[in-house]
């Protein structure tokens, strides 16, 4: 199929990242950063010739090859001959003698599914859980999954980390919901000390940086506060992500961000491309701000392979220490997650761990991790809302809450609070921005009564007065869940 096409030669220097999906690919050597952002670090041979075909991950239509030789001469004495074997996909020679030849399963075709046959086990190998606690004891990282609305997986994640801790305590735990720069506040709440709840929420950003209810993950936390255990951030900040995601390529990163990126990153592991090839075409409609499938691909990378990496770093940096990850479930997956591309920076033993009482994971278990469990149902209260639209605004260096309006199911209006009343404080705490709201109502229970005080203006000009109104918090819409 290469020689259908029409070739032009550039160097790395010349081709930006944004323009690989385009077109088929020949990478002549694998150091060079765009070969790297695609395929990694391939396990090519140090000496003689090879030859890699392969699909291109960001466009499965278009082919890839990946080129490498240790030498002019080794490469001058298969030049002549490479035609011949045109049905291999992958081929290495070694001083001008074919040593190696393969041919990968072809993808080629339409599939059906027409009836998938449930998985199953004995029940005579079923573990009880402290028997596969003590099998975890020789991995140094221990991957639990979740879907992040379960309450049901976090219960789990809290048990297994008791579990190891009583194991032994020299653990740490990483975690997807934070990003590297919330590594500070991190350290000062749960090693430190020194932040109570709301400064570590807002010192964190914990409402900017991950979208879900902190209380899924609270008691993780003050478990990890209350033994002195790091919790370390492993993730990127949103904005790359979501950069990378519209923009489809990294180029429009402003270059320090781009230098700090991993410059291996492989997007061809089996499955890995398709599955969020069609993760994607399910959300294409979502909204107007979606990006490209190549896009979608290459931001899911970075985010796999930058947990990687701080995991790695991290372990690097406290060589006698344990590790529980806690990411989503399809992060987890030993198969094309996090642990491939862990193993690949750092050679340790690891454990994948899912709970497959309120998820769908049962048909790739076995491809997705070592253990699972079957949890009963555990539900989190809904978050009490006030039911009050609230619009942030900024008068010099002060920054306040206006009120714009009120949802239907909400009783503040009838209660008597009005559109453009500024927002002081809730249940006797001061309020100056959302995450102080979400703060003030972390323990509040739909049905509670809540006491806010309002400054209102009457009349324009006059000196505005304030005003205590209390009413009860509703139940808002149900979330919905994101593996």
């Amino acid at each position: 199929a290469l020689g259908d096409e029409s070739w032009t030669v550039r160097t790395a220097a010349e081709v930006k990242s944004g323009e690989l999906s385009g077109s088929s690919l020949l990478f002549l050597g694998l150091q060079q950063p765009l070969s790297r952002s695609l395929f990694a670090r391939p396990d090519h041979p140090a000496t003689g010739f090879t030859l890699d075909v392969r699909r291109h991950p960001l466009n499965p239509e278009l082919t890839a090859v990946l080129v490498s030789t240790s030498s002019r001469a080794e490469t001058a004495a298969v030049a002549h001959k490479l035609s011949h074997y045109g049905k291999f996909s992958l081929l290495h020679f070694a001083a001008g003698r074919n040593t190696r030849q393969e041919t990968a399963a072809s993808e080629s075709g339409l599939r059906f599914v027409i009836d998938q046959p449930p998985a199953g086990a004995a029940v005579a190998a079923l573990n009880p859980f402290a028997a596969i606690i003590d099998r975890l004891a020789g991995s140094r990282v221990v991957h639990v999954g979740e879907t992040h609305t379960s309450m049901a997986d976090h219960h789990l994640q809290l048990q297994i980390i008791e579990a190891l801790h009583r194991q032994d305590p020299d653990l740490a735990i990483g975690m997807e919901m934070f990003p590297t720069t919330s590594q500070e506040a991190l350290d000062r709440y749960t090693t430190a000390g020194e932040l109570d709840e709301p400064g570590f929420l807002k010192t964190s950003r914990y409402f900017q940086v991950w979208s879900y209810d902190y209380r899924f993950y609270r008691e993780i936390i003050n478990f990890a506060r209350s033994r002195r255990i790091p919790v370390i951030g492993l993730n990127l900040e949103q904005e790359v992500v979501s950069t990378v995601f519209k923009t489809g390529s990294v180029d429009a990163l402003p270059e320090e961000v781009r230098k700090s990126l991993p410059p291996d990153r492989d997007l061809g592991m089996p499955g890995y491309a398709d599955w969020l090839a069609t993760f994607h075409d399910m959300h294409a409609n979502a909204g107007p701000d979606g990006g490209s499938v190549g896009g979608f691909i290459q931001a899911q990378a970075l985010w796999d392979e930058t947990m990687a990496t701080n995991i790695a770093a991290y372990l690097n940096r406290h060589p006698g220490r344990r590790m529980v990850v806690l990411a989503g479930s399809q992060h987890s997956r030993k198969d094309r997650g996090i642990p491939p591309r862990l193993q690949r920076r750092l050679p340790l033993t690891q454990a994948t761990i899912l709970n497959i009482a309120e998820g769908d994971n049962s048909l790739e278990l076995a491809e997705m991790a070592d253990y699972f469990f079957v949890s009963p149902p555990q539900y989190l209260p809904p978050a009490a809302k006030m039911g009050i639209i609230l619009d942030s605004r900024q008068e010099g260096k002060s920054p306040s809450l206006r009120i714009s309006g009120f949802s239907p199911e909400s009783g503040a209006d009838e209660a008597g609070l009005r559109k453009d009343d500024i927002l002081l404080t809730v249940n006797d705490q001061p309020v100056r921005d959302m995450d102080d709201v979400r703060i003030a109502l972390l323990d509040a229970k739909s049905g509670d009564k809540v006491k806010v005080t309002v400054e209102r203006s009457e009349r324009k000009g006059e000196q505005p007065t304030k005003k205590q109104i209390v009413f009860k918090l509703i139940t808002p819409a149900e979330e919905r869940p994101h593996p």
